[in-house]
């Protein structure tokens, strides 16, 4: 089984091989990382921006390599009656254009944080500018600083790959199929709101 993840990020790529190798055990894998755009901003502000570029960077890792599947990460925030959460999606896309899509749980983003964001920065350079800490997202993370290190970025995103992967590991409780990813338009980037 090839799987093609659109990232490089060592997180992402241990969330995605981990959680594979655990649905699918004593399968032969490949893992094929590639820089995939998101075509969203740089930082999403919004549950569906950021979903949508989980999407994106799936289709882009599949197409580009040849896989059985294509898989996208996006983490981004979405505010709920005035407070700021962290939220990252996970899109699966195979072959035949099916999508399926899981999340992460969400985690309230501090005033200070969002200050941060506001003035340019993305989440995990805000973090590290708050934290003292150096390229995070690419460790730990966000929730591993709030939950003094209890939660990682790397099991944060290997829970929605599972959740993803139940449309394929069970697609006969699926009746109506996903909508066929790979004929839409990927859409324009998206403006900060």
């Amino acid at each position: 089984m090839r799987v093609a993840i659109g990232s490089k990020n060592p997180v992402k790529i241990e969330a995605v091989s981990r959680a594979y190798v655990e649905a699918y055990p004593g399968r032969g894998m490949e893992f094929i990382p590639l820089n995939a755009p998101s075509s969203v901003s740089r930082q999403p502000m919004s549950n569906e921006e950021t979903r949508i570029g989980a999407i994106n960077r799936a289709k882009f890792a599949l197409e580009k390599s040849g896989a059985d599947y294509g898989v996208g990460l996006e983490g981004g925030l979405h505010p709920v009656e005035g407070q700021w959460y962290c939220i990252g999606w996970v899109a699966i896309v195979d072959k035949k254009g099916v999508c399926s899509l899981g999340s992460t749980a969400m985690i309230a983003v501090p005033k200070k944080v969002m200050n941060l964001i506001f003035e340019g920065m993305e989440l995990g350079e805000a973090a590290d500018a708050t934290f003292g800490a150096v390229n995070s997202k690419q460790k730990g993370g966000f929730s591993s600083f709030l939950t003094n290190g209890v939660l990682n970025r790397t099991d944060e995103y290997r829970i929605p790959v599972h959740h993803a992967l139940s449309r394929f590991l069970h697609p006969e409780l699926f009746e109506t199929p996903s909508q066929n990813i790979l004929s839409e338009a990927t859409p324009n980037a998206y403006s900060h709101h």
